[in-house]
């Protein structure tokens, strides 16, 4: 969220000092959370989740105003407006939507993303310890999602990325770490893979 310049603060929730099973560590961030939370002293919350817990996250700010979707007539009760949620609408688009039915113009988002120095720093360290030129025009591909009935077949990747190699492109597959097992199958004849943390790329 760093490379949004219109994003003054961000507030994490490390779900990984829940699922540690450290009682004492996740009592400490249940406590720096709702702090955070309060403390800047909010006028306005979108919870653009609309969970339980996000909802009473969202009362726990203090904020005036608590918008959200209306899921069914057995939440919503802690938010001040509640809106019709369109689910024919890319997820984005949703969003959007909402805040133009609370009341909000609406122009064209300008959906800006400047990378931040010390991330392209690190790209260029994963680029030269790899062989791989920046000024090469580079394909990234992630072929795997959280859920399996929403992926493209993996056969199909594998076409797009001999495809745009022959084009001239350099060619890295990549996944999170619950994927490695997973991204093993990418080691498939006609393409020669060198495992980097999380990522796949063909040599040369």
């Amino acid at each position: 969220m760093s490379g949004f310049k219109e994003v003054d603060e961000i507030i994490p929730l490390d779900r990984k000092l829940f699922r540690s099973g450290n009682a004492v560590s996740a009592g400490r961030g249940v406590f720096q959370l709702l702090r955070d939370l309060r403390r800047p002293g909010f006028s306005h919350v979108i919870d653009l989740q609309g969970y339980g817990e996000t909802e009473w996250l969202a009362w726990w700010t203090g904020a005036s105003e608590r918008w959200s979707y209306q899921y069914n007539p057995l939440r919503g009760m802690l938010y001040t407006r509640q809106g019709a949620d369109n689910h024919r609408l890319h997820p984005a688009a949703r969003h959007v939507d909402l805040l133009g039915q609370f009341g909000l113009k609406i122009g064209r988002p300008a959906n800006e993303f400047f990378l931040p120095d010390a991330a392209l720093a690190e790209a260029r360290r994963f680029f030269a310890s790899r062989n791989l030129r920046a000024d090469r025009p580079t394909l990234f591909i992630q072929p795997f999602t959280s859920a399996v009935f929403k992926e493209w077949p993996l056969e199909n990747y594998l076409a797009v990325a001999r495809h745009w190699r022959a084009q001239g492109l350099q060619v890295i597959f990549g996944g999170g770490p619950r994927m490695r097992r997973r991204c093993s199958r990418l080691r498939m004849p006609g393409f020669l893979w060198r495992r980097v943390r999380h990522c796949w790329c063909p040599p040369g």
